[in-house]
């Protein structure tokens, strides 16, 4: 019998950006680590003509699509909130076009209230005790919110740009100098109103320092991170949406929590596109976290406990797996699979607990079986 094997590059190249690493409480480490080993990133669609169990040929959907069919039963990874089927925000997309005015809108909206983010669910009151006997639109209310907005944002940013000064001071020379020169600059966009998040973190991440320098500029760089933008601030949501047109504000208000597939290595640093490496995460945190180490992601956040909800989204994982009739139940490797990824991506600080998992002898056949396939085939880059 010819086996063909469809496999991927696991070669990471990736050079490790500003953040160094350290023991934070933040990881949710644990002293006792794992000594079993991680199937590698494989699954049984890398060996289309070998058969494991008949369950397993009757299971037709791809890697991405089982997972974004269990996104009701599955709380994001991150956040540990609850992810809206992207099959179910379509719907609502359709029907919010039919809503012109802030009225109709509101009336739909609450039926996905559950799925709103703090941000957003404070911006739904906004529109829901707002009048709407003229028949305003979203947008039209945030305009009116728009000046008292732009003056508590300058007063935000001021604030925490203010915070990191004494640090800055203590910088070499050089570096101090042209710090403090961006600072000024910065306080007059802030000022202007043309003041941009991304541009400041930017210039931190280009900074070349001493190791002694570099230390203190992380702890610049995590509090600017923490800067207004419209996901996280109410004031900057209202600015940078109020020039929106209603129909897009009105899918913004319920889009944050759409299931996507999170990689947990990223694509951009040639993290494996399979099952073995995917998470369901809502939408902004993946947009967020783009290609950050995730355990520079969680240091970033340390308000998400993204460590409690990742081993809460595993644990749920290992239940399906012992459901009778759930296809993750021919995926029985999946929880290791992730507490493996998870381990190399935050360079074992992260240990997730997977002693719940108990397979069956039929499963931990499949398992063996595919473990003695990697081991015999070499993995090659296409």
């Amino acid at each position: 019998m010819k086996v063909t094997l469809n496999t991927s590059g696991q070669i990471n190249n990736y050079t490790n950006w500003r953040f160094k690493r350290d023991n934070s409480a933040a990881y949710g480490t644990s002293d006792e680590r794992s000594n079993t080993v991680g199937l590698p990133a494989l699954n049984y669609a890398n060996f289309p003509n070998i058969s494991f169990r008949k369950a397993a040929m009757r299971i037709s959907l791809n890697d991405e699509e089982l997972l974004l069919r269990h996104a009701r039963f599955l709380n994001c990874a991150y956040s540990g909130r609850p992810l809206l089927p992207r099959g179910d925000a379509e719907k609502a997309f359709s029907k919010l076009a039919k809503r012109p005015n802030a009225q109709s809108a509101i009336h739909l909206l609450q039926n996905f209230r559950n799925y709103m983010y703090p941000i957003e669910e404070q911006i739904f009151d906004i529109f829901d005790n707002t009048p709407h006997n003229n028949k305003k639109d979203f947008s039209d209310i945030l305009k009116e919110l728009v000046p008292t907005a732009r003056e508590n944002l300058k007063i935000k940013q001021k604030n925490l740009l203010n915070s990191t000064e004494p640090l800055i001071k203590t910088l070499s020379p050089d570096i101090r100098e042209d710090l403090l020169n961006v600072m000024n600059v910065t306080f007059e966009k802030v000022e202007d109103g043309a003041f941009k998040r991304k541009y400041l973190l930017d210039y931190l991440l280009g900074i070349k320092a001493g190791p002694e320098d570099e230390q203190k500029i992380n702890k610049i760089y995590r509090t600017w991170y923490q800067l207004p933008r419209p996901s996280r601030d109410v004031d900057a949501f209202i600015i940078g949406y109020a020039k929106l047109p209603h129909e897009t504000i009105a899918k913004r208000l319920i889009s944050s929590a759409i299931a996507t597939i999170e990689h947990i290595e990223p694509q951009s640093r040639n993290g494996a596109d399979d099952l073995s490496n995917y998470l369901l995460v809502c939408n902004q945190l993946n947009s967020e976290r783009n290609s950050i180490l995730l355990d520079e992601f969680i240091l970033l956040n340390p308000s998400l406990n993204i460590p409690k909800n990742l081993q809460s989204y595993v644990d749920s994982v290992i239940s399906e797996v012992g459901r009778k009739y759930s296809v993750f139940s021919a995926r029985s490797w999946y929880p290791e699979a992730i507490q493996k990824a998870v381990l190399e991506e935050t360079d074992g600080y992260l240990y997730l607990d997977i002693s719940k998992l108990r397979l069956t002898k039929e499963q931990i056949k499949e398992n063996n079986s595919t473990r003695k396939l990697c081991e015999k085939y070499i993995v090659k880059n296409k």
